[in-house]
């Protein structure tokens, strides 16, 4: 037990791991409470495999564009937040139903990311490594961006808490 200690102690990546452990634990038990409470696991699915879109058009216009600065997990950032408005939209101010809504917003974002990485120039990158990633090849800036929207997420819940 006391090697596993030793080599934490010594490895900065295995540090990181362990600090974005811990930021996503604070981040998915906040997020997966409201969850569970509202009944809405179906909308967490549609969300988060439309995020694929994101994922496929930030590596799709960095490919194309030589826009470095470009991460997939810009492209999810941006594009969770553009789902997640859309479907506010089409559910509250449009009144759809919501299954239809959130089906079509899950098969559409998967649709777009797949076609994004099939249009890369080049040859395409494995999915898998961008779909399950790896908790040790998490880099600072990881950890800060992590560590800000688990701030946001905190600071929203406080406000809007009931």
């Amino acid at each position: 037990m006391s090697t596993f200690f030793q080599d934490i102690a010594s490895s900065p990546m295995l540090q990181r791991s362990i600090v974005a452990m811990f930021l996503a634990a604070i981040a998915c038990g906040i997020v997966g409470s409201y969850v569970v409470l509202k009944r809405d696991s179906y909308a967490v699915g549609a969300v988060s495999h439309s995020l694929l879109g994101g994922v496929g058009a930030a590596l799709f216009l960095a490919a194309k564009f030589h826009i470095e600065w470009l991460t997939p997990w810009m492209g999810a950032l941006v594009a969770a937040i553009l789902v997640a408005t859309l479907i506010t939209l089409m559910t509250v101010k449009w009144k759809l139903r919501t299954d239809t809504v959130l089906s079509a917003v899950w098969a559409i974002g998967m649709a777009i990311g797949i076609s994004f990485v099939t249009a890369m120039p080049g040859y395409p990158p494995d999915l898998n490594s961008y779909l399950f990633g790896s908790i040790l090849i998490i880099s600072p800036m990881d950890l800060y961006m992590t560590a800000i929207l688990d701030a946001v997420i905190i600071i929203v819940t406080l406000l809007w808490m009931r």
